[in-house]
């Protein structure tokens, strides 16, 4: 059985992803037993291909 997470940004931390993203991204890849990652991405708030970190709504996670 697969487990999605979902993440909701807040409207006033549009700061925080930029300067937290290199430690959010090595974390997944530090294999363990408990948790393997199946996918991850973010919800983009608009579709554009020039987004930025304040274009995104949220994130998701799918763990099994």
């Amino acid at each position: 059985m697969l487990y999605a997470i979902i993440g909701r940004a807040a409207p006033e931390c549009s700061e925080l992803p930029a300067s937290a993203r290199p430690a959010h991204l090595a974390r997944p890849q530090q294999p363990t037993d408990a948790s393997r990652l199946v996918h991850a991405g973010r919800f983009p708030a608009i579709y554009s291909e020039d987004s930025g970190f304040a274009d995104f709504a949220g994130s998701l996670m799918v763990l099994p």
